[in-house]
Protein backbone atom coordinates (compact mmCIF):
# COMPACT_ATOMS: atom_id res chain seq x y z
CA UNK A 1 0.00 0.00 0.00
CA UNK A 2 2.77 2.41 0.91
CA UNK A 3 4.47 1.92 -2.46
CA UNK A 4 1.20 2.35 -4.40
CA UNK A 5 0.37 5.53 -2.50
CA UNK A 6 3.85 6.92 -3.13
CA UNK A 7 3.50 6.35 -6.87
CA UNK A 8 -0.08 7.59 -7.26
CA UNK A 9 1.14 10.75 -9.00
CA UNK A 10 2.70 8.57 -11.67
CA UNK A 11 -0.57 6.82 -12.53
CA UNK A 12 -1.89 8.42 -15.70
CA UNK A 13 -5.30 6.84 -16.29
CA UNK A 14 -8.06 4.91 -14.52
CA UNK A 15 -6.84 1.55 -15.79
CA UNK A 16 -3.47 2.12 -14.15
CA UNK A 17 -5.16 3.21 -10.92
CA UNK A 18 -7.39 0.13 -10.95
CA UNK A 19 -4.44 -2.19 -11.52
CA UNK A 20 -2.47 -0.58 -8.70
CA UNK A 21 -5.25 -0.49 -6.10
CA UNK A 22 -7.63 -3.34 -6.97
CA UNK A 23 -5.95 -5.86 -4.64
CA UNK A 24 -5.94 -3.27 -1.83
CA UNK A 25 -9.62 -2.34 -2.11
CA UNK A 26 -12.38 -4.12 -0.13
CA UNK A 27 -15.22 -5.70 -2.14
CA UNK A 28 -17.87 -3.21 -3.30
CA UNK A 29 -15.72 -0.24 -2.29
CA UNK A 30 -14.85 2.24 -5.06
CA UNK A 31 -11.21 1.97 -6.09
CA UNK A 32 -11.18 5.72 -6.68
CA UNK A 33 -11.80 6.33 -2.97
CA UNK A 34 -9.00 3.98 -2.01
CA UNK A 35 -6.62 5.69 -4.41
CA UNK A 36 -7.95 9.19 -3.79
CA UNK A 37 -7.58 9.91 -7.50
CA UNK A 38 -9.62 9.30 -10.64
CA UNK A 39 -9.48 10.59 -14.21
CA UNK A 40 -12.32 12.34 -16.04
CA UNK A 41 -12.09 13.76 -19.58
CA UNK A 42 -8.36 13.00 -19.40
CA UNK A 43 -7.87 15.15 -16.30
CA UNK A 44 -6.86 13.98 -12.80
CA UNK A 45 -9.38 14.49 -9.99
CA UNK A 46 -9.03 14.20 -6.25
CA UNK A 47 -11.98 12.22 -4.85
CA UNK A 48 -13.21 11.47 -1.35
CA UNK A 49 -16.33 9.92 0.12
CA UNK A 50 -17.84 13.43 0.15
CA UNK A 51 -18.41 13.29 -3.62
CA UNK A 52 -19.40 10.78 -6.27
CA UNK A 53 -16.70 9.16 -8.34
CA UNK A 54 -16.78 10.83 -11.82
CA UNK A 55 -18.29 8.48 -14.42
CA UNK A 56 -17.50 7.98 -18.08
CA UNK A 57 -21.19 8.56 -18.90
CA UNK A 58 -20.86 12.12 -17.62
CA UNK A 59 -18.20 12.76 -20.25
CA UNK A 60 -21.04 12.53 -22.79
CA UNK A 61 -22.63 15.49 -21.01
CA UNK A 62 -19.41 17.53 -21.20
CA UNK A 63 -18.98 16.72 -24.89
CA UNK A 64 -22.58 17.73 -25.60
CA UNK A 65 -21.99 21.17 -24.05
CA UNK A 66 -18.67 21.55 -25.86
CA UNK A 67 -20.15 20.64 -29.23
CA UNK A 68 -23.10 22.96 -28.68
CA UNK A 69 -20.78 25.90 -27.98
CA UNK A 70 -18.67 25.07 -31.02
CA UNK A 71 -21.82 24.94 -33.14
CA UNK A 72 -22.76 28.44 -32.00
CA UNK A 73 -19.35 30.01 -32.38
CA UNK A 74 -18.14 28.21 -35.50
CA UNK A 75 -21.42 27.23 -37.21
CA UNK A 76 -20.51 23.57 -36.78
CA UNK A 77 -22.92 20.66 -36.53
CA UNK A 78 -24.95 19.60 -33.46
CA UNK A 79 -27.23 21.05 -32.59
CA UNK A 80 -28.41 23.33 -35.37
CA UNK A 81 -27.58 26.99 -34.87
CA UNK A 82 -30.38 29.04 -33.33
CA UNK A 83 -31.16 32.00 -35.55
CA UNK A 84 -30.96 35.36 -33.89
CA UNK A 85 -29.07 34.28 -30.79
CA UNK A 86 -25.40 34.29 -29.90
CA UNK A 87 -23.59 34.70 -26.61
CA UNK A 88 -22.11 38.01 -25.52
CA UNK A 89 -20.17 40.06 -28.06
CA UNK A 90 -16.88 38.73 -26.69
CA UNK A 91 -17.94 35.17 -27.52
CA UNK A 92 -17.87 34.00 -23.91
CA UNK A 93 -20.64 31.73 -22.68
CA UNK A 94 -21.83 32.01 -19.10
CA UNK A 95 -22.20 28.46 -17.77
CA UNK A 96 -23.81 27.23 -14.54
CA UNK A 97 -23.01 23.73 -13.26
CA UNK A 98 -25.57 22.56 -10.68
CA UNK A 99 -24.78 19.76 -8.20
CA UNK A 100 -21.08 20.08 -9.03
CA UNK A 101 -19.78 17.57 -6.45
CA UNK A 102 -16.13 16.90 -7.34
CA UNK A 103 -16.31 19.74 -9.86
CA UNK A 104 -15.53 17.38 -12.73
CA UNK A 105 -17.99 18.98 -15.18
CA UNK A 106 -17.04 22.57 -14.34
CA UNK A 107 -13.30 21.86 -14.37
CA UNK A 108 -13.46 19.88 -17.61
CA UNK A 109 -15.42 22.63 -19.37
CA UNK A 110 -13.14 25.37 -18.06
CA UNK A 111 -10.07 23.41 -19.19
CA UNK A 112 -11.48 23.53 -22.73
CA UNK A 113 -11.43 27.31 -22.71
CA UNK A 114 -14.98 28.02 -21.52
CA UNK A 115 -13.74 30.42 -18.91
CA UNK A 116 -16.94 31.78 -17.35
CA UNK A 117 -18.12 28.75 -15.39
CA UNK A 118 -19.98 28.95 -12.07
CA UNK A 119 -20.38 25.72 -10.10
CA UNK A 120 -22.89 25.18 -7.30
CA UNK A 121 -23.20 22.67 -4.51
CA UNK A 122 -24.89 22.87 -1.13
CA UNK A 123 -22.23 20.80 0.63
CA UNK A 124 -19.20 22.63 1.95
CA UNK A 125 -17.04 19.49 1.94
CA UNK A 126 -17.91 18.81 -1.70
CA UNK A 127 -16.98 22.37 -2.65
CA UNK A 128 -13.63 21.94 -0.90
CA UNK A 129 -12.95 18.89 -3.08
CA UNK A 130 -14.09 20.76 -6.20
CA UNK A 131 -11.90 23.76 -5.38
CA UNK A 132 -8.90 21.50 -4.94
CA UNK A 133 -9.58 19.93 -8.34
CA UNK A 134 -9.79 23.34 -10.01
CA UNK A 135 -6.46 24.28 -8.44
CA UNK A 136 -4.86 20.95 -9.43
CA UNK A 137 -5.91 21.45 -13.04
CA UNK A 138 -4.95 25.15 -13.11
CA UNK A 139 -8.41 26.49 -13.96
CA UNK A 140 -10.57 29.21 -12.45
CA UNK A 141 -14.13 28.28 -11.51
CA UNK A 142 -16.53 30.42 -9.49
CA UNK A 143 -17.77 28.10 -6.73
CA UNK A 144 -20.92 29.00 -4.78
CA UNK A 145 -22.46 27.13 -1.88
CA UNK A 146 -26.16 26.96 -2.70
CA UNK A 147 -29.17 24.67 -2.70
CA UNK A 148 -29.57 24.62 -6.48
CA UNK A 149 -30.56 28.18 -7.50
CA UNK A 150 -31.09 29.57 -4.01
CA UNK A 151 -27.97 31.77 -3.91
CA UNK A 152 -27.76 32.45 -7.65
CA UNK A 153 -28.38 36.10 -8.56
CA UNK A 154 -27.70 36.20 -12.29
CA UNK A 155 -28.53 34.43 -15.56
CA UNK A 156 -26.59 32.09 -17.79
CA UNK A 157 -26.36 31.01 -21.40
CA UNK A 158 -26.07 27.35 -20.37
CA UNK A 159 -27.15 25.34 -17.36
CA UNK A 160 -25.59 21.89 -17.09
CA UNK A 161 -26.31 19.33 -14.39
CA UNK A 162 -25.93 15.71 -13.39
CA UNK A 163 -28.52 15.62 -10.59
CA UNK A 164 -29.48 12.73 -8.29
CA UNK A 165 -31.70 10.47 -10.42
CA UNK A 166 -31.88 6.99 -8.87
CA UNK A 167 -35.20 5.91 -7.37
CA UNK A 168 -34.96 5.73 -3.59
CA UNK A 169 -35.83 2.04 -3.43
CA UNK A 170 -33.36 1.13 -6.20
CA UNK A 171 -30.18 2.59 -4.72
CA UNK A 172 -27.55 -0.14 -4.56
CA UNK A 173 -29.68 -2.84 -6.18
CA UNK A 174 -27.61 -3.09 -9.36
CA UNK A 175 -24.30 -1.79 -8.02
CA UNK A 176 -23.41 -2.31 -4.36
CA UNK A 177 -20.40 0.03 -4.58
CA UNK A 178 -22.61 3.11 -4.80
CA UNK A 179 -23.76 2.45 -1.25
CA UNK A 180 -20.36 3.88 -0.24
CA UNK A 181 -21.08 7.14 -2.09
CA UNK A 182 -23.05 10.14 -0.78
CA UNK A 183 -26.71 9.19 -0.70
CA UNK A 184 -27.87 12.74 -1.40
CA UNK A 185 -25.92 12.58 -4.63
CA UNK A 186 -27.88 9.50 -5.70
CA UNK A 187 -31.41 9.75 -4.32
CA UNK A 188 -33.84 11.21 -6.82
CA UNK A 189 -36.93 10.43 -4.77
CA UNK A 190 -39.64 7.84 -5.26
CA UNK A 191 -39.63 8.10 -9.07
CA UNK A 192 -36.11 9.46 -9.53
CA UNK A 193 -37.42 12.77 -10.86
CA UNK A 194 -37.65 15.00 -7.77
CA UNK A 195 -34.58 17.11 -8.54
CA UNK A 196 -35.34 17.31 -12.25
CA UNK A 197 -38.71 18.84 -11.37
CA UNK A 198 -37.09 21.48 -9.17
CA UNK A 199 -34.43 22.35 -11.73
CA UNK A 200 -36.79 22.48 -14.70
CA UNK A 201 -39.29 24.59 -12.77
CA UNK A 202 -36.68 27.19 -11.77
CA UNK A 203 -34.30 27.10 -14.74
CA UNK A 204 -36.18 29.61 -16.97
CA UNK A 205 -35.60 32.25 -14.29
CA UNK A 206 -31.83 31.80 -14.58
CA UNK A 207 -31.39 31.29 -18.31
CA UNK A 208 -30.80 34.05 -20.82
CA UNK A 209 -33.10 34.28 -23.82
CA UNK A 210 -32.66 31.11 -25.90
CA UNK A 211 -30.37 29.68 -23.22
CA UNK A 212 -29.84 25.92 -23.18
CA UNK A 213 -30.18 23.36 -20.41
CA UNK A 214 -28.22 20.08 -20.44
CA UNK A 215 -29.29 17.30 -18.07
CA UNK A 216 -27.71 13.91 -17.57
CA UNK A 217 -30.22 11.10 -17.11
CA UNK A 218 -30.05 7.45 -16.07
CA UNK A 219 -31.51 5.62 -19.06
CA UNK A 220 -33.79 5.93 -22.08
CA UNK A 221 -36.94 5.51 -19.96
CA UNK A 222 -35.92 8.40 -17.74
CA UNK A 223 -34.92 10.42 -20.79
CA UNK A 224 -38.51 10.30 -22.03
CA UNK A 225 -39.82 11.27 -18.60
CA UNK A 226 -37.47 14.25 -18.39
CA UNK A 227 -38.40 15.21 -21.95
CA UNK A 228 -42.05 15.34 -20.88
CA UNK A 229 -41.18 17.51 -17.88
CA UNK A 230 -39.32 19.90 -20.19
CA UNK A 231 -42.22 20.02 -22.64
CA UNK A 232 -44.64 20.76 -19.82
CA UNK A 233 -42.26 23.47 -18.65
CA UNK A 234 -42.40 25.14 -22.06
CA UNK A 235 -38.90 24.28 -23.26
CA UNK A 236 -38.29 23.96 -27.00
CA UNK A 237 -36.02 21.94 -29.34
CA UNK A 238 -35.66 19.02 -26.94
CA UNK A 239 -33.09 16.40 -27.92
CA UNK A 240 -31.94 13.12 -26.36
CA UNK A 241 -28.27 12.30 -26.87
CA UNK A 242 -27.11 8.67 -26.59
CA UNK A 243 -29.84 7.95 -24.02
CA UNK A 244 -27.74 9.78 -21.42
CA UNK A 245 -28.26 13.50 -21.99
CA UNK A 246 -31.36 15.63 -22.58
CA UNK A 247 -30.91 19.15 -23.90
CA UNK A 248 -33.52 21.84 -24.46
CA UNK A 249 -33.87 25.55 -25.28
CA UNK A 250 -35.36 28.10 -22.93
CA UNK A 251 -39.06 28.78 -23.41
CA UNK A 252 -38.74 32.53 -23.79
CA UNK A 253 -37.24 34.85 -26.37
CA UNK A 254 -36.69 37.23 -23.48
CA UNK A 255 -35.17 36.42 -20.11
CA UNK A 256 -37.79 36.05 -17.38
CA UNK A 257 -37.18 38.28 -14.34
CA UNK A 258 -35.49 36.35 -11.54
CA UNK A 259 -38.01 35.37 -8.89
CA UNK A 260 -37.47 34.90 -5.18
CA UNK A 261 -36.27 31.35 -4.65
CA UNK A 262 -38.63 28.94 -2.94
CA UNK A 263 -37.06 26.66 -0.37
CA UNK A 264 -36.84 22.98 -1.19
CA UNK A 265 -35.12 19.78 -0.21
CA UNK A 266 -31.36 20.27 -0.14
CA UNK A 267 -29.40 18.29 -2.70
CA UNK A 268 -25.69 18.10 -3.32
CA UNK A 269 -22.47 16.29 -4.25
CA UNK A 270 -23.55 14.73 -7.51
CA UNK A 271 -20.25 14.37 -9.38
Amino acid sequence: MKNSTKNIKNLNNNEEIANAFDHLTPPNYPIAYKAGKWFFCGLPFFVTEDVLVPRVDTEILVRAVQEYIESQTQSQKFPSKIEGWMPRADGVFEILDLCTGSGCIAVALTSKGFTNVTAVDICEKALAVASKNAETNNVNVNFIQSDLFKNIKTRFDIIVTNPPYIKTNEIGIHDKSILCEPRKALDGGADGLDIYRRIINEAPNYLNAHGQIFLEIGDVRQAEQVKTLLQNGGFHDIQIIKDRVVIARNVSDEAIPIRTHKAGTEQCTKN
